[in-house]
């Protein structure tokens, strides 16, 4: 490991850390992401220290630009992770840049936003959010056409 940071999700912390070490992965889902770990506190049993420097850019991360609607556009609060947020509403659209370490996190999120939030780009995070919806559908009987 040769960067960490705290982070806080849904409840818990977790220490996200950027490692050298990626033997362990064999078909990473986003490969720009392969050196992000992220771990639970309450689940690490030791630490052991390493001789090395520390890497001073921190995470690797995907820009995933994000289009709020309907009441989302007033009350979308800007969070630590965003890069950028568009200061104008474009035809009822908040645009939004979101610095993204973890997609699994961004799905998680944007389905808390329901139908007021869309991924726009970053066409391997928003596919995966279809894959997402489409295996929710499937369970609940929903005929999906391709």
């Amino acid at each position: 490991m040769s960067y960490a940071e705290i982070s806080f999700e849904e409840k818990r912390f977790d220490w996200e850390i950027w490692c050298e070490e990626t033997n362990d992965l064999k078909n990473p889902d986003y490969p720009e992401l392969v050196h992000n770990r992220c771990l639970r506190f309450d689940r690490i049993k030791a630490l052991e220290p390493m001789d090395g420097l520390w890497r001073e850019e921190g995470l690797d991360f995907l820009k995933v630009y994000l289009h709020f609607y309907r009441g989302m556009v007033k009350a979308y609060e800007r969070r630590q992770k965003d890069i950028s947020e568009e200061g104008q509403v474009i035809a009822d659209v908040r645009q939004v840049v979101w610095r993204v370490s973890h997609p699994f996190w961004l799905i998680r999120e944007v389905f808390r936003y329901g139908e007021d939030c869309v991924i726009v780009s970053r066409d391997s995070v928003r596919d995966r959010f279809q894959q997402k919806l489409i295996a929710l559908c499937r369970q609940y009987n929903l005929e999906i056409r391709d």
